[in-house]
């Protein structure tokens, strides 16, 4: 059969395909945006007991299109695995991306995900927003209005919702009406939100202040320095508990630092002193899973560390006691 595919056992009354990875194609991922956290706690259930759920395809070209299950597909490819487990949906692949959508619970993401299916089904298969809306149980101008959401966003921040490096909601809320009023601003206005790590209300406070003015040396000012109108906005009444959440963060940050150096210290002598192959591997899986959450810590930690000069930094630190002190255990 076409790329290695095998009948297996019944899955749910639906034959299990074992198909070959490399054969699959992924023409329609661009409908699902990335969620980093929910990818990580899936390489690790994967890597730990294996494919579960089956992936669904259905045939389209004379090849096997996946319509759910990317992040699945992924991953199995990232450990190195040739076959995955999949389902084929009967009635192809547009009613098969339609219904999956229909069933899927709706996300912070949806609108934008409905909006790219939407774009799919007008663009690769033609059909028009009334039949659209009946398909999907809605009406033909909720249709326009998803379609035209995702059209007015810029193609590179498309990517970055895509990615997951960009919140869906705040690409909705915010960069949308952005792109319709100033779409000059909408890229800087995300790379913005990424870079300083924004939470949604603050990225709804640097949106207002966006909007609001029309002086580009302003626009330019709050989107290099969005704390300088993100200060002001910050409650009288919440400063207590603003400095108790800072020393509790100071403190679990003492703690990460000291936790890493210990970990750093097994993991010399382990080395030194020899391991099996599989207890290498999964500190490698365990460490592919980590690595992204640790990058963004860091990037985020490089914000306030470029606000205090780096003459008083040492000095401080010098004054300091010393955290790694007692922990190479």
């Amino acid at each position: 059969m076409e790329g290695g595919e095998s009948s297996g056992a019944a899955y749910d009354g639906t034959a299990v395909l074992h198909l070959e990875i490399c054969h699959l194609r992924v023409d329609y991922a661009g409908i699902r945006a990335a969620d980093p956290v929910a990818e990580a706690r899936l390489l690790a259930s994967i890597a730990r007991e294996g494919q579960k759920v089956p992936i669904i395809v259905a045939r389209e070209g004379g090849s096997y299109q996946v319509l759910d299950g990317f992040r699945r597909r992924n991953i199995l490819e990232q450990l190195g695995c040739d076959i995955v487990l999949a389902v084929e949906w009967p009635t192809g692949a547009v009613d098969g991306l339609v219904e999956i959508r229909r069933l899927r619970a709706a996300s912070a993401s949806g609108p934008l995900e409905e909006g790219w299916l939407i774009e799919v089904l007008v663009d690769r298969h033609g059909l028009s927003l009334e039949e659209i809306g009946k398909r999907l149980g809605r009406t033909r101008s909720w249709v326009h209005r998803r379609l035209s959401l995702v059209r007015q966003l810029p193609e590179d921040v498309r990517v970055k919702v895509l990615s997951g490096a960009l919140s869906g909601y705040i690409a909705t809320k915010y960069a949308v009406p952005l792109a319709r009023a100033r779409a000059e601003l909408v890229a800087p206005y995300c790379d913005c939100v990424i870079t300083h790590g924004l939470s949604t209300r603050e990225a709804g406070v640097v949106y207002q202040y966006l909007a609001r003015t029309a002086d580009p040396t302003v626009h330019k000012e709050i989107l290099a320095r969005p704390q300088r109108v993100l200060e002001p906005e910050r409650p009288s009444g919440k400063r207590a508990g603003a400095t108790t959440e800072g020393l509790e963060t100071i403190n679990r940050l003492e703690a990460w630092i000291r936790h890493s150096a210990a970990i750093q210290g097994r993991l010399t002598r382990l080395l030194a002193n020899g391991s099996s192959d599989d207890v290498l591997e999964r500190i490698a899986i365990l460490w592919n899973v980590h690595r992204e959450l640790a990058r963004a810590v860091l990037k985020q930690l490089d914000d306030p560390a470029a606000l205090v000069p780096r003459a008083t930094l040492l000095a401080r630190a010098n004054k300091s006691p010393d955290v790694n002190a007692g922990e190479a255990s």
